[in-house]
């Protein structure tokens, strides 16, 4: 296997790892904010610093993570055949895909509540930080993806992948 092969199934793998460990962290930390906001914390305080403590610690490890391969990956963009990786796109359509899936869920449950299933005090704001978190995120990865489509995506892998992410969601 190729040096530079085993340096982007890395840097990507401990991408998608930072940004899920983030994205659980910042869901956890915004459904607390949305409870207190909308109701009393039902946990009482010492739940409810358990939850910060693990949403803060969340954030502050996968956000690090995430965020050093992510500018290590973009820094590596001036290499000639960096952005046309396949490695580079399925870590994007990964994203796409798992962050429009929550966002698919999360959505079908407030439908059910709104139209009348059993009502969870906890689930409402859950379902309503995971559209605001992982929407924000599929917006930047989208945006990330389509900078750079009409140069890479015309044939081959990256074109297969694409084709691929459109057909499964």
């Amino acid at each position: 296997m190729n040096i530079i092969v085993v340096r982007r199934v890395y840097l990507y793998s401990a991408a998608l790892i930072g940004l899920l460990m983030l994205a659980a962290g910042l869901r956890t930390l915004v459904s607390m904010l949305l409870e207190m906001l909308l109701a009393p914390p039902a946990l009482g305080l010492a739940g409810a610093a358990t939850r910060v403590s693990l949403g803060s610690a969340l954030v502050i490890v996968g956000g690090l993570l995430w965020a050093g391969h992510w500018w290590w990956a973009q820094r590596s963009l001036t290499q000639p055949d960096e952005r046309s990786s396949a490695l580079r796109r399925l870590y994007g359509y990964l994203v796409l895909g798992i962050t429009m899936l929550r966002l698919l869920f999360a959505a079908a449950a407030l439908l059910a509540l709104a139209l009348g299933a059993p009502a969870d005090d906890g689930r409402v704001p859950a379902q309503l930080a995971t559209l605001l978190v992982d929407g924000v995120i599929w917006l930047y990865h989208w945006r990330v993806l389509s900078a750079d489509r009409i140069l890479v995506e015309t044939q081959g892998a990256p074109a297969t992948l694409r084709r691929w992410y459109l057909v499964v969601i």
